[in-house]
């Protein structure tokens, strides 16, 4: 029988400065049996930041970009003046209220209606933007959830090399090998609500590799690459939840993986130049393959 565990441990409230790897190691001790050999040990990003001290006062003094974008947009100017600072560029406008309103989509979002509709119009929209390390997200990646009033947390410059540095000290008191992947919530391109991602990873090989891999009566499979990384985080957001839980890392244990000394979050994102190439590419077959099907129909009619 295979038998996958995951620990959810609660930690203390973090503070600048903070020893992340030996409070993890610690209450691993305390809660499930201590780190062993092979564990996956995932993170949420915000307790990264807090440890870091990566926590601002909310900016008072806004450029004029900020307060154009503010202004066609109806988002908070702090805000605005942030995702500016943080962002290579934005890619996209979604107006999130509008929509949600229009399909009353808010009586599903939360079990009340009306202080949903209340937060919604604080922040109508979301600003799809490619970050720093060249990824996209939804506001430049800001949080304000379980942060003191006026402050705002801002995300890991480099979430991989803190996966490292976090899993090489934890390495170092344990003596055991283990995988660390850094998390973060993503609104959910196709369905209501949202999911956790892995932003950040070291010591275990994002994907699975098994594209052209045999299937069980011999065709090679296309397709075979799960995200691993991405579904250890999902399944680690079951435990830590996303409100008052107070469960920043989870332990899974059980899984066999594919090890990986430099291989991490950045081999696996799609650059710009890809992106851009794919866009164009399926834009030209589609509109060739609609062209064919037209005639195609055309003389069969005939």
């Amino acid at each position: 029988m295979t038998k996958l565990e995951l620990f959810g441990l609660v930690l203390p409230e973090i503070k600048k400065g903070d020893d992340l790897a030996s409070l993890i190691v610690h209450e691993a001790e305390r809660q499930c049996g201590g780190v062993q050999e092979n564990d996956i040990i995932i993170v949420t990003s915000k307790i990264i930041s807090k440890a870091k001290g990566y926590i601002i006062p909310m900016p008072k003094k806004f450029s004029r970009d900020a307060i154009f974008l503010s202004k066609i947009t109806k988002k908070p100017l702090w805000e605005c003046e942030l995702i500016l600072k943080l962002s290579r560029r934005i890619v996209a406008a979604i107006p999130t209220t509008e929509i949600i309103l229009r399909f009353n989509l808010h009586k599903i979002l939360s079990k009340n209606p009306e202080r949903a509709k209340k937060v919604l119009m604080e922040d109508p929209v979301i600003l799809v933007v490619e970050n720093a390390r060249g990824s996209l997200c939804s506001d430049a990646e800001l949080d304000l959830s379980n942060v003191p009033k006026g402050f705002v947390y801002l995300p890991p410059p480099d979430p991989d090399l803190e996966a490292r540095e976090l899993r090489e000290k934890i390495e170092n008191i344990t003596s055991k090998h283990v995988a660390v992947i850094v998390t973060d919530t993503e609104v959910s391109p196709f369905k209501i609500g949202s999911v956790d991602i892995a932003v950040g990873s070291s010591g275990i090989v994002p994907i699975s590799r098994k594209f052209a891999s045999p299937d069980m009566y011999g065709h090679l499979k296309y397709g075979g690459v799960d995200v691993i990384v991405d579904e250890l985080a999902s399944a680690a957001a079951l435990l830590m939840g996303q409100t008052a839980e107070g469960i920043p890392v989870v332990i899974v244990r059980g899984l066999t993986f594919e090890k990986a000394e430099k291989m991490c979050i950045k081999n696996i994102l799609l650059s710009r130049k890809i992106l851009h190439y794919g866009i164009v590419r399926t834009l030209v077959s589609t509109f060739w393959f609609k062209l064919h099907m037209l005639v195609y129909k055309i003389f069969r009619l005939k």
